[in-house]
């Protein structure tokens, strides 16, 4: 931003006041308004000097006094040696958590680090990972993203092997926890503003059930979540129009239902209603998720929701004829019908 601004003898600030979702990092192709200049605020020719104040940044100084980067850096020729020693002291930072990392292994594979406390120090550390991103989302939006990703992966991973291995706590407790993880994902992905977020936090939903899996089965649990999971979708689709969300939570739904449902018509007592009533709750959620956020904005509709709706009643015709042959083929007429 501090090239843009000096090619076209302007400030920062006076860029982002005309754009202010640049404040959140620039994209390829993406289209800058910039003022001409005679309306762009005067650089102010007195010194004025300004004492730092704890966690402070340069885009902060900048921003106050209307002044770029190049020229903050011209009148302050100590600037660049602070910068420099900032980052030494930073990758001194980098080198002590790797060290504490490698004694926290070694203890944990000397046993001098019981199980609990081994889940907390993972949960931790996913704190503290997700607070550095914090710090950094104004100024680097798409790395801070990264840390937020990361976080969110150890949450996950950390409440797995304490249900998994260390057997911590229960199946319920383990289930309740992973969704508050997605839900905070979710809310962190609209915070952000960040789509791969969103992907990881529906990559991570999906795999919740497989993380907590006792192989019991129990279709009626499995689909509900599935069914709350597809809501929050449908949430999430009302205010973003994120196409890779809505194909991935669609694939993800039919894969699970489509091998559950071939499995289930095998069995000697087959689950036909829960069939019919999930595979219509499913069909209703795939046409609302798909709708709403061209409703909200009177948009039109993109090749893949028009691809992604037809399939849907497709799928869910296929579906229902297949129970109905076994259940009640005097309904199939009836079925085709209605839908």
């Amino acid at each position: 931003m501090s090239q843009i601004a000096q090619k076209y003898n302007v400030t920062p600030y006076d860029i982002y006041q005309l754009n202010p979702d640049a404040q959140g990092g620039l994209k390829p192709n993406s289209i800058l308004l910039i003022p001409k200049k005679g309306n762009a605020k005067k650089t102010i020719a007195k010194v004025i000097t300004h004492k730092v104040e704890p966690k402070e940044t340069l885009f902060g100084i900048e921003k106050k006094y209307d002044v770029s980067n190049e020229a903050l850096k011209k009148a302050n020729p100590d600037l660049e040696k602070f910068i420099g020693e900032n980052l030494i002291n930073k990758i001194g930072i980098l080198i002590l958590v790797l060290g504490i990392s490698y004694f926290v292994k070694y203890a944990i594979d000397k046993d001098w680090i019981n199980e609990p406390a081994r889940v907390g120090i993972g949960m931790l550390s996913g704190a503290l990972i997700m607070g550095v991103a914090h710090k950094l989302r104004q100024k680097y939006a798409a790395f801070s993203s990264v840390f937020v990703a990361g976080a969110i992966a150890i949450f996950y991973f950390t409440i797995g092997i304490a249900f998994h291995s260390y057997h911590l706590f229960g199946q319920t407790t383990a289930f309740i926890i992973m969704i508050l993880i997605t839900v905070f994902s979710c809310f962190i992905s609209l915070s952000y503003n960040r789509k791969e977020l969103a992907v990881l936090s529906l990559i991570g939903g999906f795999a919740v059930p497989f993380m907590i899996s006792t192989g019991q089965g129990n279709y009626v649990v499995l689909f509900t979540y599935i069914l709350i999971l597809n809501i929050g979708i449908l949430a999430l689709a009302y205010y973003k129009k994120w196409s890779i969300i809505n194909i991935l939570s669609y694939v993800f739904t039919v894969i699970l239902y489509g091998a559950w449902l071939f499995k289930n018509l095998d069995e000697k007592a087959p689950h036909y209603l829960g069939a019919l009533l999930f595979g219509f709750a499913f069909y209703l959620v795939f046409i609302g998720v798909n709708i709403i956020n061209n409703v909200r904005t009177k948009g039109l509709f993109s090749p893949i929701e028009l691809s992604i709706l037809a399939s849907n009643s497709f799928l869910f015709y296929g579906a229902g004829m297949v129970v109905l042959e076994q259940y009640h083929p005097e309904l199939k007429g009836l079925f085709t019908a209605a839908l």
